[in-house]
């Protein structure tokens, strides 16, 4: 109207109809609504907080409250003429009424954790469930360093997130450590004195040899 869209707001009648008496040089653009309507065998989500209409083409997003440690996984639409399709929590509305029968599952995990690259646990848990943290790992120390576990990353104590496989890593701190290494094998040919002036002369401690 005027240049401007104006959207009109049409009654829905049992027989599918609706009726609008258009003014002249008035365009009216008409974008039928169907019906969703939804079943859920587990009574386990509200099933009043999904959208009970949609126009054709539009995106419908199955997200609704569910009983604790439940959620929507996808949905089997059923048509009027029988026929069925499986989707999963979104689908593309139809130009018909359809039928949502929700696939209703409880929120499970699979849980690894990992140390330098090796899997050392996995379990499966269900939504909020405490996970059984592996013993303390142990990492061999290096010539030059030295390693302590600090815990796993990301923290974890229970089962929750909207990732379904976590992977937990070890983290461990390391320390270097300065060691001397001497050029020969101590030997009873090798005084003892050689290898104490070498380790003064590494600290930069003046020897005196008497």
């Amino acid at each position: 109207e005027n240049g401007n869209w104006k959207e009109i707001d049409l009654k829905r009648y049992a027989g599918g109809r609706s009726t609008f008496n258009a003014r002249e040089n008035e365009t009216v653009i008409c974008r039928p609504e169907y019906r969703l309507q939804y079943t859920d065998e587990t009574d386990n989500c509200n099933l009043t907080l999904l959208p009970a209409h949609a126009v054709k083409g539009t995106s419908v997003l199955l997200a609704t409250d569910c009983a604790y440690g439940y959620e929507i996984s996808g949905a089997t639409l059923v048509f009027a003429n029988g026929q069925s399709q499986e989707v999963g929590t979104t689908f593309t509305m139809p130009a018909e009424r359809v039928r949502v029968d929700l696939r209703v599952t409880e929120i499970v995990y699979h849980i690894t954790f990992v140390v330098d690259g090796e899997i050392v646990s996995e379990q499966t848990c269900r939504f909020g469930e405490e996970v059984q943290i592996p013993a303390d790992p142990q990492k061999a120390d290096s010539e030059n360093a030295r390693f302590l576990f600090t815990g796993w990353s990301p923290y974890v104590t229970r089962a929750t997130g909207e990732d379904r496989n976590p992977i937990y890593t070890a983290s461990f701190s390391e320390t270097s450590v300065l060691g001397f290494k001497p050029a020969l094998p101590l030997s009873e040919t090798a005084p003892l004195s050689i290898y104490i002036c070498a380790v003064l002369r590494l600290l930069h401690i003046p020897f005196l040899n008497k």
